[in-house]
């Protein structure tokens, strides 16, 4: 009997062990703790340079693209400015030139309101800025030639690409 003492001592250590591995967390006031995500953040300037490139974690039920880029900004010190939920000047580079700040999510174009999730990349680049933003011709400007190309639509909306 005395040789099975240490084995069931061993194995009560054991089963306490395990037996709070996969259950929630609670808060002091009951709530369940929400787990924190981890995910990939860089912060890149106009020049290549990472300003930061790593990983953040941020606890949230519903994480967004602003909040990992503070954790980031903050975890690699930089500055920074927000205005109505929008950030920039990092690292105090701010818009200028036809440069500006532009995110994007696993490779998608995407905003500081967008939801993130576990194992996502986000990427800060100082960039020039997206073409939508310079000023366009109009769709209707004719050519340089004075005649509206072939197949495009008129400011009435008849085409001019010969006929049906």
């Amino acid at each position: 009997m005395k040789r099975l003492a240490p084995l069931f001592v061993i194995l009560l250590a054991a089963i306490l062990l395990l037996a709070g591995c996969g259950n929630p967390t609670y808060t002091d006031d009951g709530a369940e703790e929400t787990p924190a995500i981890s995910l990939s953040v860089t912060i890149r300037d106009g020049e290549g340079k990472d300003l930061f490139s790593g990983t953040v974690d941020v606890k949230s039920e519903n994480p967004t693209v602003y909040m990992v880029t503070v954790a980031a900004l903050k975890k690699a010190e930089l500055s920074y400015s927000e205005a109505a939920g929008n950030l920039g000047n990092f690292g105090g580079i701010m818009d200028a030139g036809g440069m500006a700040w532009q995110c994007t999510k696993n490779d998608a174009a995407a905003s500081s309101s967008d939801a993130v999730a576990a194992g996502d990349t986000v990427l800060w680049q100082y960039a020039a800025a997206p073409a939508e933003d310079a000023e366009q011709p109009s769709e209707t400007d004719p050519s340089p030639d004075g005649e509206q190309p072939s197949g495009e639509e008129t400011s009435s909306g008849e085409s001019q690409s010969g006929g049906e």
